[in-house]
């Protein structure tokens, strides 16, 4: 297999990309090895903290781009499973294109649509040109830390979060509806959807206002203190 050509080409072209935004979850990696894209001895290798991230990355990147072209849509599968949908889509537009990928793409962009009154996605900093954030943004490392927080409140804790009703919360997980989520990945797309839509925007203070609204606020504190 000639890795420059086929959908996996996009994984050389968006190296540095990936650098940035790919995040090894353990959800992700325990996906990958289910659907046999890792075998065990690179699952244990890319869950080892004492490796340097992006040892770890560079690995997982040289095992992708020797699949096969028939895989590139399950592993996007996987990506959008674990709340990184934004980057498969720009895998897929930057050319990860198989017959069913572009698909793919439309479905998840359903999860954003964009009706009177809400804030288009990848917008908030035009949004609020005379603000900057007055704390940390989020990062997926604490996305994943607080999505088990969140549990069964994902949809209370999304209106507070986003400003949305609940149906409009429930949008934002639709699209995976035949994947039987469990509420830890409710809560974390919700997270992801959020990330994405505010950018710098989407703060640890307004993440924390969420979670005062649904009484959880101090282990959420909690849990933030234990990561560092």
């Amino acid at each position: 297999m000639e890795v420059d050509k086929g959908p996996w080409r996009s994984i050389r072209q968006n190296y540095s990309y990936l650098s940035n935004k790919l995040y090894l979850s353990e959800e992700l990696l325990r996906l990958l090895y289910q659907e046999e894209f890792i075998a065990r001895a690179d699952l244990e290798r890319l869950r080892n903290a004492h490796e340097p991230s992006s040892s770890r990355l560079n690995h997982l990147l040289e095992l992708l781009v020797h699949q096969t072209d028939d895989k590139f849509d399950s592993f996007c599968r996987c990506l959008r499973r674990v709340g990184q949908g934004h980057v498969a889509d720009v895998l897929i537009a930057q050319g990860g294109q198989t017959k069913g990928s572009g698909q793919a793409s439309r479905a998840q962009a359903t999860i954003c649509p964009v009706p009177d009154g809400r804030i288009p996605l990848r917008s908030a900093a035009g949004a609020y040109p005379s603000l900057s954030p007055t704390s940390p943004a989020v990062t997926l490392e604490v996305m994943e830390t607080m999505k088990g927080i969140i549990g069964a409140d994902w949809i209370p804790f999304g209106r507070a979060l986003l400003k949305y009703s609940a149906a409009q919360v429930r949008d934002i997980v639709s699209p995976y509806a035949n994947e039987q989520l469990r509420d830890s990945e409710k809560a974390y797309y919700v997270l992801s959807f959020w990330q994405q839509r505010d950018g710098v925007y989407a703060t640890v203070d307004k993440m924390l206002e969420a979670f005062a609204s649904i009484n959880k606020r101090g282990a959420a504190e909690q849990a933030l203190l234990l990561a560092r």
